[in-house]
C-alpha cells in the first residue's frame, strides 16, 4: 500500500471513529430525555432551542440545519431521543457534527469552535472595511479577490457592508493555493460558505485535534512528517471531500 492509500485509509478510520463518538454521546443525551424528570428535562430542551436560535439570529449555520433541529427539539421527548440518534434521511451525521445538545470542541463547529493552543484572532472575522485597510487597498477590491475565490465571506450574499472575513486569510503563513481550492470545492457542491467556516476552526482527529485553519497556516502532526508537500496537501483536500459528502447528504 503506497502513502496515498494509506493517508485515504488513515482519514476514513478516523472520521469513523468521530461519527461513533458522536453518536455514543447523542444516546446518552437521549437516555436522559426519557429518563430525567420532567423539570430537567423541559431544561434540557429549552437550553437546545436557545442554541438553535442563536444559530439562526447571529447566522452561524445554515438555514436547512437551523430547521432540521427545529423540528427535532419540537418533537414529544421520546420521538425526539429516537430521532437524533438515526439516519434522520441522511441528516444524521450532520446533525450530529453541529449539535445543539453537546459543549465538546468538537462538536460544537458553529458556535465559535477554537483550538486551545492557537491565537484567538485567528478565529475572528473582519468586515469588508478592516479587510481592505489591512490590505491596503479598496472593498471594491476585495470583493473582486472575493469573487474569484481568494477570501471566504460570511453572511449575506446581497448587502457587501453586511459580509465578514474570517482574519486567519491575512496571515502571511497561509497556503493561498490550497484555501483557494477549498473554497472552490465549497463551491462547486454548492455548500454554503457557513459551513466551510465551521469545518475550518474544528478539531479534526486525523489531525490530533489541529483545526484545518492550523494546517492551512502549516502546522501538522510529527506522524505526517514522512509526507511529502504534495501528499500532504492531497490528504488535507480528501478530508476537505469527507467533510462536504457529509454536509451535502
Amino acid at each position: 500500500m503506497n502513502s496515498e492509500d494509506l493517508a485515504r485509509e488513515l482519514t476514513k478510520a478516523n472520521q469513523a471513529l468521530t461519527e461513533k463518538d458522536r453518536l455514543i454521546k447523542h444516546h446518552q443525551i437521549a437516555l436522559d430525555l426519557v429518563t430525567s424528570t420532567p423539570d430537567h428535562r423541559d431544561q434540557l430542551i429549552s437550553s437546545a432551542r436557545a442554541t438553535v436560535a442563536r444559530w439562526r439570529s447571529q447566522r452561524l449555520s445554515s438555514r436547512d440545519h437551523i430547521e432540521r433541529w427545529n423540528e427535532i427539539l419540537n418533537m414529544e421527548p421520546t420521538k425526539m431521543a429516537i430521532t437524533m440518534v438515526s439516519a434522520v434521511d441522511g441528516w444524521g451525521p450532520t446533525l450530529r457534527q453541529n449539535s445543539p445538545w453537546v459543549d465538546d470542541e468538537e462538536l460544537e463547529a458553529t458556535v465559535g469552535i477554537q483550538s486551545p493552543n492557537s491565537p484567538a484572532h485567528l478565529y475572528g472575522v473582519l468586515t469588508v472595511r478592516e479587510m481592505a485597510d489591512r490590505l491596503k487597498c479598496s472593498p471594491e477590491a476585495v470583493y473582486e479577490r472575493t469573487v474569484a475565490g481568494e477570501f471566504i465571506f460570511l453572511s449575506s450574499p446581497s448587502r457587501v457592508d453586511d459580509r465578514r472575513y474570517p482574519a486567519f486569510q491575512l496571515d502571511e503563513r497561509v497556503d493561498k493555493p490550497l484555501l483557494k481550492q477549498t473554497i472552490q470545492k465549497y463551491r462547486d457542491a454548492d455548500v454554503n460558505s457557513t459551513l466551510l467556516w465551521s469545518f475550518l476552526r474544528a478539531p479534526l482527529k486525523i489531525y490530533v485535534g489541529l483545526t484545518a485553519i492550523e494546517i492551512l497556516l502549516g502546522d501538522m502532526p510529527r506522524h505526517f512528517e514522512m509526507l511529502t508537500l504534495e501528499e500532504r496537501s492531497w490528504l488535507y483536500l480528501d478530508v476537505v471531500d469527507e467533510e462536504i459528502s457529509r454536509v451535502r447528504w
